[in-house]
């Protein structure tokens, strides 16, 4: 009875939270709404704070004055100013515009003149702000093959009045935050969670409405979206994972389970939803759309280049989507899919791989959460470098799986699956290619100095199966290309192959420091992770694997240092579920033996995945890149 009534209280008392914290998204969002501000449209800036990128259509690419005083764009003939789902207020627009023929702009029912050298300000009435037409009669008398019609720059768009919440962004955030309540408690989550999880969300949607009101108006439908794609994970994930990990033979407590649960959703979400949002960063999905055409047309031995290189690029993950295809979806969008859907799984990847060879449920929790959110993740999704993605998560799947059989690798069942994730990856990434290829061969060779040798004569094997086969299916093409790079490298070394200039050496370690251990993990990670390999010799297979992959991350970062070349295999990334893990049972290390070590482990991690967020929405919102992950 006494149980019952204690449930019961907590119940109200979660329920009390959610709706009062809903009750305060209202009044935080009534009262930014009603800040009078001024935004800059900075209309010819493409890139970076305050770009132009999601208002103006019908643009041409923007463009610089000689003396860079300005930027402006050309418009065409029949251009717009959008400003979606913003709250009905009146606001006042002022437009420059430097030069071309007279142009017209309509709102609404009226219609105002714009003619060079000419600062347009008008008011936009509540009931027409949203868009802003403007027509030219004709274009320009110019050589250019572009229409041109009048060129903008700069602009500001000024807030008047009283307004009420916008109401398609206001029902978005509270579909996501009612959402995000309600999972927390089905999944029985404290009315601290609950306050922790919908509080911090609540106060970054009113930071975010207050410091950028426009983005935040026009982002309502992507937020909607991604909030039905969370929770269609979120579902799948409490129904999937559960009888997976008891048939695995994991014990995995409920705070645990939910917390895991969640941080997958987590990275799904944002991941997936930052490509839903107006003129976000593109990477190279025109590169991997094309790639897939090209393999529709039977084109799979086309070579790209990287940094002056030519190399092959091998089309295991076009091949994969090829027949999606058909279905309809675009290819964008089912490698926008595949590449959120690699970075989630691999959270319950991760973890599964730790608790089964440490048993430290916390430890493998941090290190999947640091895995999931460190901004090297986000970095390759910003960059969207698809086949690197896949082939990383392939890459991390062959590394759980040779820890989980360690000493058992020689059985015939354990053997071809290890074979068929090194071709695999063989075939899906050249530089994953080399990387667990050295991988590999430094495992060998330890193991037969060390033992036990029929681990080594089974991972030899799995190696020389795995060449025979990826050589006779693919590299085979490119031997001309690769007798021709040697003889080039004989002659010159790795920079007469690129045909560059050597990068001094302090600079290319600085580089490594700074965009590399720094932007991809916050350096700290990359500190504690030798710590926590050494206390992950209680169990061998994880030290010998992380130890070989540490080991080819090291010497492929070495690499271009000597000889002065920028050319990388990724090396920094392939390590980065060993940084992750052995991070995660170091800071588990400290929790439990040091009276306040729960601190770090939690600022440290949170830190880690505040800075991969922020990373993520400079490139989603702000189309601000990040640095080439290494």
């Amino acid at each position: 009875m006494v149980v019952d009534t204690l449930n019961v209280l907590s119940q109200r008392r979660q329920w009390l939270t959610l709706v009062t914290l809903l009750i305060g998204l209202l009044i935080g969002l009534g009262l930014v709404s009603n800040r009078q501000w001024q935004v800059p449209l900075n209309i010819g800036l493409e890139e970076g704070i305050n770009n132009d990128a999601p208002f103006v259509v019908g643009f041409n690419a923007g463009e610089q004055l000689p003396d860079r005083s300005a930027r402006y764009r050309w418009s065409s003939l029949n251009a717009e100013l959008r400003f979606p789902y913003v709250a009905q207020r009146n606001y006042w627009l002022d437009l420059p515009q430097l030069t071309g023929n007279p142009a017209s702009l309509i709102i609404g029912t009226s219609q105002f003149s714009s003619t060079a050298g000419r600062v347009l300000h008008v008011l936009l009435p509540a009931d027409a702000a949203g868009k802003v037409a403007i027509k030219v009669e004709q274009p320009i008398a110019t050589d250019d093959p572009r229409e041109l019609g009048a060129a903008f720059s700069g602009g500001q768009l000024s807030s008047s009045g009283w307004a009420w919440p916008a109401l398609w962004p206001t029902l978005a955030w509270l579909f996501l935050l009612t959402t995000l309540g309600l999972s927390v408690l089905w999944l029985g989550g404290s009315s601290l969670e609950i306050g922790l999880a919908v509080g911090l969300t609540g106060l970054g949607i009113v930071a975010a409405t207050w410091f950028a009101p426009l983005r935040a108006s026009y982002a309502a439908p992507a937020v909607a979206q991604t909030t039905l794609y969370g929770l269609a994970a979120l579902l799948l994930l409490r129904w999937a994972l559960p009888p997976m990990l008891q048939r695995l033979g994991l014990e995995v407590n409920r705070d645990v389970l939910r917390w895991l649960i969640l941080a997958t959703v987590l990275v799904w979400s944002l991941k997936l939803g930052g490509r839903l949002l107006l003129e976000h960063m593109p990477g190279d999905i025109g590169f991997h759309r094309n790639r897939i055409h090209a393999t529709n047309l039977g084109d799979l031995f086309r070579p790209s280049r990287h940094r002056g290189i030519d190399f092959p690029y091998p089309p295991v993950l076009y091949a994969l989507l090829q027949p999606l295809t058909l279905t309809g979806i675009s290819a964008e969008w089912l490698l926008q899919l595949t590449a959120a859907a690699c970075e989630a799984l691999a959270l319950p990847v991760l973890f599964c791989l730790g608790l089964r060879a440490t048993g430290s449920q916390r430890g493998s929790l941090l290190g999947a959460i640091i895995y999931g959110l460190v901004p090297a993740g986000f970095m390759t999704n910003a960059w969207s470098f698809d086949s690197h993605i896949f082939s990383q998560f392939v890459a991390l799947l062959l590394a759980a799986f040779m820890v989980w059989t360690w000493e058992h690798w020689h059985e015939r069942r354990n053997w071809l699956w290890i074979t068929l994730g090194l071709s695999t990856i063989a075939l899906g990434h050249f530089g994953f290619y080399l990387n667990t290829g050295l991988m590999g061969g430094l495992l060998v060779l330890w193991l037969w100095w060390r033992g036990p040798r029929s681990q080594g004569w089974a991972l030899l094997f799995s190696l020389v199966a795995t060449q025979v086969l990826v050589w006779a299916v693919y590299y085979s093409s490119f031997i001309g290309l690769f007798l021709q790079q040697g003889q080039s490298f004989a002659e010159g070394g790795m920079n007469a192959v690129n045909q560059r200039e050597a990068v001094p050496r302090m600079q290319l370690l600085w580089d490594m420091i700074e965009l590399g251990f720094w932007r991809h993990y916050g350096l700290l990670p990359v500190l504690i992770a030798p710590f926590g390999w050494w206390l992950a010799r209680k169990h061998r297979g994880l030290q010998l694997v992380a130890g070989a992959t540490f080991v080819v991350s090291l010497v492929l970062a070495a690499f271009p240092i000597i000889n002065g070349s920028t050319i990388t295999t990724r090396w920094l990334m392939f390590s980065a579920w060993a940084i992750a893990l052995t991070t995660g049972i170091a800071l588990d290390w400290l929790w439990q033996r040091t009276r306040w070590g729960r601190w770090p482990a939690i600022l440290i991690t949170s830190g880690c995945a505040i800075f991969g967020m922020i990373i993520w929405f400079a490139a989603m919102v702000y189309k601000i890149r990040p640095p080439e992950p290494f």
